[in-house]
């Protein structure tokens, strides 16, 4: 009995040894069978369904990846949880697969139901009152009865030259009149309701603040917002809250934080009318999990620059002067790596001559499918030319799925065309936002004794009188040299922009050469031109009194200077020394209440007509470069001895002499940006020679010659926007 008890343990204890063994590298088995559980079998429209997978035997390795057979009608919101949303009415499979062996799969069918809503009975619509000042907007609020009936309705007015109503009930003031603005539900088209509006004089008083940005977030990211302020020239500056800070925070300056999952109300409030409010619902969504790049073989993502700037988008080139180098340097790296392909800036061959001979160059390669870049350096001034030629491709689809919400409202408005997007992210991270200027030749100040015409900025001394006294001051103190120089219609659009008003406004759809900041902008520059201070009136870098040190003055863009193509470095001999301050802004303004303007300027385009290899396509380019702006971003967020200010005030220094002039850059961060597609709509040569030119040199009436402009710029505005 002993000796049969001794035989069973051994043999048991053999046992347990040998399942130890099987085990003792802590691998789990594989598995032999996968199934589906699915807490209901139908969903709605919209809806979000939760799957989950079991694996035999219990033990084995449970990771998966979920699939839909039709997208369109279940899409799979996280391909790793099985996370399904209901898109369309239909029936679709579900599979999940086994990462472990991928011949190990179960499949489950959903059906989806479309949305039931009640007929609608009735419909009604409601303004703050009867009336709307030319140039300003009011919102129209509607609600369709019984409320589970469909809530979509149309709008018209009947008589669009007076004012106009967008698909979003906004409504614009465009002349003096009356109109009917219909409101008709979709789902029954003879249930309406009518309202008239009649429009009157402009006024100064708070209307209406608009907050624009995205609706989504991630949880632990930031997200740039922006609030218009309406109408068109009062105070842009808002109070900035939110509904409930353990979700979300708000800085002062638009910058919305994500701190956990849920929904968020930011609400933008008028400085100048605390009555006057508009408010954003944000939807954070969980971190993304992390991601599988796709493998691109080595291939060579190839940027063109114009020649000789080629260090201005490589963080590897020893030119390369930005604040973010270090950290960029990383994030091209990492991407190197995660997409297994290489990033490299070459200059746009001599044949594609800077200007619309390069867009057209352009056009022709991609659609000859002979193009011979991914990435290209290009302007606002071409976006027309090269999506119309189908030269570069529409992002809007990839930025929402990739771009995480990052870009800010002016940049994207600047690469928005007829509903597309077709730029990609320029910087994810705040910096210099001035893209034109007045430059000046800071050797003079100290010849004669002027003071720094940015310190005056600085210390809140630049309204448009300010400026009139300053240049008229400086003439007096000049003999024999001039004050201005440069196009007078970039002084002009500049002037009104600092105001906070564009003069081809996007969101509104309006032209504002009729406004009151633009009107006195001119009555200030017809002014200095009475008192014989501009010298030479040259396009772009041009003007010949400026470059022989003649003049003090002339307008530009931040990029001319040191510029060896614009204004060099030694463009007054060895000890030339360069100056910048912002465009004056108007008398009722204070300096907190100016802005500068996004006209557009360089961005980057992704451009078609490549010939791929295989695996390799234009969707992975755009992801690749998103991620290494994102990456960009992130690493120097983790950098404690990164200052903003610190980085704007080094990279203003390294271009100009006056130590003012670098502060005034530090001012405009991107809650003082506003986007004005003015000069990019359509060659600002037209009006500047048969409007403005006259009305500042020759005194010619201001509404007589920029009437029949506005017309002209106002179907340019509503092709690109409307």
């Amino acid at each position: 009995m002993r000796k049969v008890f001794y035989v069973l343990f051994v043999a048991a204890f053999a046992i347990l040894i040998i399942g130890c063994d099987g085990d003792k590298n802590g691998k789990k088995p594989a598995p032999t069978a996968i199934e589906i559980t699915a807490p209901k079998m139908e969903i709605t429209v919209g809806e979000q369904l939760q799957l989950s997978s079991a694996v035999t035997p219990k033990n084995a390795e449970n990771k998966a990846v979920w699939t839909s057979s039709d997208e369109e009608i279940i899409k799979i919101v996280n391909k790793d949880t099985g996370l399904v949303e209901g898109v369309a009415a239909g029936t679709a499979e579900v599979i999940v697969t086994s990462k472990a062996d991928s011949k190990i799969q179960d499949r489950v069918e959903i059906k989806v139901n479309p949305i039931v809503y009640d007929a609608p009975e009735s419909v009604t619509a409601s303004v703050p009152r009867e009336t709307v000042s030319i140039g300003s907007v009011m919102q129209i609020t509607t609600s369709v009865f019984p409320a589970t009936a469909e809530q979509k309705v149309e709008y018209k007015s009947s008589n669009p030259e007076v004012a106009t109503v967008s698909a979003t009930g906004l409504i614009t003031g465009v002349a003096l009149g009356e109109t009917e603005i219909t409101v008709t539900v979709v789902a029954d088209k003879e249930i309406f309701a009518s309202i008239r509006i009649y429009v009157i004089s402009g006024s100064m008083n708070v209307e209406a603040v608009v907050i624009q940005g995205e609706a989504e977030m991630f949880e632990g990211g930031t997200l740039q917002l922006s609030a218009s302020v309406l109408p068109a020239g009062v105070s842009q500056n808002v109070l900035w809250s939110s509904s409930d800070e353990t979700v979300a925070t708000v800085s002062d300056k638009g910058v919305v934080t994500a701190l956990k999952q849920g929904s968020v109300t930011i609400t933008a409030t008028s400085v100048e009318d605390k009555t006057v409010s508009d408010s954003h619902v944000i939807v954070i969504k969980p971190e993304i999990p992390p991601v599988e790049y796709p493998n691109l073989g080595g291939y060579e993502i190839i940027m063109y620059a114009s020649t000789g700037y080629e260090w201005e988008h490589d963080p590897f080139e020893s030119d390369y002067k930005f604040a973010d180098k270090v950290a960029k340097q990383r994030a091209w790296n990492d991407v190197k790596q995660l997409f297994n392909c290489d990033i490299k800036v070459e200059a746009y061959p001599e044949e594609a001559v800077w200007g619309e001979p390069r867009a057209e160059w352009l056009v022709q390669k991609a659609q000859t499918n002979e193009a011979e870049a991914d990435i290209v350096v290009i302007t606002g001034l071409w976006t027309k030319t090269l999506v119309d030629g189908n030269a570069i491709h529409d992002t809007l689809e990839w930025y929402n799925k990739y771009g995480k919400h990052k870009m800010p409202p002016a940049e994207k408005a600047a690469g928005t065309y007829r509903g597309g997007l077709y730029n990609l992210l320029y910087s994810a991270t705040d910096g210099i936002n001035v893209y034109y200027g007045i430059f000046y030749n800071y050797n003079l100040l100290d010849d004669y004794g002027l003071e720094s015409p940015a310190k005056l900025f600085n210390d809140g001394r630049w309204s448009y009188s300010d400026f009139l006294e300053y240049v008229l001051q400086a003439q007096a103190q000049m003999p024999g040299k001039t004050v201005l120089s440069g196009k007078p219609v970039l002084y002009w659009a500049g002037m009104v922009n600092a105001g906070g008003v564009a003069l081809a406004d996007s969101l509104t759809l309006s032209i504002n050469f009729n406004h009151s900041y633009a009107i006195a902008a001119a009555q200030v520059l017809r002014e200095t031109y009475v008192n014989d201070c501009w010298g030479d009136q040259g396009w772009d870098h041009e003007s010949t009194s400026f470059r022989d040190g003649n003049t003090l003055f002339s307008v530009g863009e931040f990029w001319f200077i040191n510029s060896d193509i614009r204004w060099p470095a030694d463009l007054w001999g060895d000890d030339t020394s360069f100056g910048f301050v912002p465009f004056p802004y108007p008398d009722n303004f204070d300096k907190e209440s100016t802005r500068t303007v996004n006209l557009g300027g360089q961005y980057y385009g992704l451009g078609a007509g490549r010939n791929y290899p295989a695996g390799v396509t234009a969707e992975y380019i755009y992801w690749a470069w998103t991620e290494t702006i994102l990456l960009t971003e992130k690493y120097l967020s983790e950098d404690v001895t990164y200052d903003l200010d610190a980085a704007i005030r080094n990279e203003g220094l390294a271009r100009f002499d006056d130590p003012d002039s670098a502060e005034a850059l530090i001012f405009f961060k991107k809650d003082k940006v506003i986007f004005d597609p003015f000069t990019s709509l359509t060659s600002y040569v037209n009006i500047s020679n048969d409007a403005i030119d006259p009305i500042i040199n020759g005194g010619s009436d201001y509404l007589q010659m920029l009437t029949p402009f506005e017309p002209i710029y106002r179907n340019l505005l509503t092709d690109m926007y409307g």
